[in-house]
């Protein structure tokens, strides 16, 4: 814990691969993650530990050279609320957030590896800032209400928005006047199959 916590690995001009595995981190201010190089063409992932939580009162910044951030079943965690996070990935690097409430996005983006958010309670996950992955799919997925307010330009990559995922209440799904969504094969769902939802 502390005030402006950067956890940098491997050297601006290096071609260092070293990777970052994080356990519970809590900024009062903004946490910066990186493991990427100056040209981007080097720096491993963005790990967690089993117990893992990245909290920030101002923002939370991570990023790879051509690593991923969290990965697929460990997905990196952040503190319910958190405002602010700003995730960027280079070559193929894939971008995995999860977060147990509220969630504001800052700009997300990939060269082509995929993008996977999710929040799993309560509150709202809005993409405040723009989502660009040059290809790559792109999941945006909420317990409760969906606000897209930044654009999504995905390329080849398909687009799956999904708001009201506990199948209950009226939350649904906004996007923002004037942002453009852009893909192949974008879906949008607002409610569940078997729920009793009625956003």
């Amino acid at each position: 814990a502390g005030t402006g916590i950067t956890v940098t690995v491997n050297t601006a001009a290096g071609t260092g691969t070293g990777a970052a595995v994080v356990s519970n981190l809590t900024d009062a201010g903004t946490l910066t993650i990186k493991t990427n190089n100056t040209a981007n063409d080097a720096g491993g992932s963005i790990t967690r530990t089993a117990t893992s939580t990245l909290g920030a009162t101002t923002a939370v910044n991570l990023t790879t050279g051509t690593g991923d951030i969290g990965a697929a079943g460990t997905e990196i965690n952040l503190a319910a609320g958190q405002t602010g996070v700003v995730a960027t990935t280079h070559g193929a690097g894939r971008i995995y957030l999860r977060d147990t409430g509220s969630l504001t996005l800052g700009a997300i983006t990939t060269a082509g590896g995929l993008v996977d958010i999710a929040t799993t309670g309560v509150g709202t996950l809005t993409a405040g800032g723009a989502i660009a992955t040059s290809g790559g799919n792109v999941t945006l997925n909420s317990q409760d209400a969906l606000a897209v307010n930044g654009g999504i330009t995905a390329g080849a990559g398909t687009v799956g928005l999904l708001a009201n995922q506990d199948g209950a209440g009226a939350q649904g799904f906004s996007q923002a006047d004037a942002t453009t969504i852009a893909g192949t094969g974008i879906t949008v769902t607002v409610n569940t199959a078997a729920g009793t939802g009625t956003g």
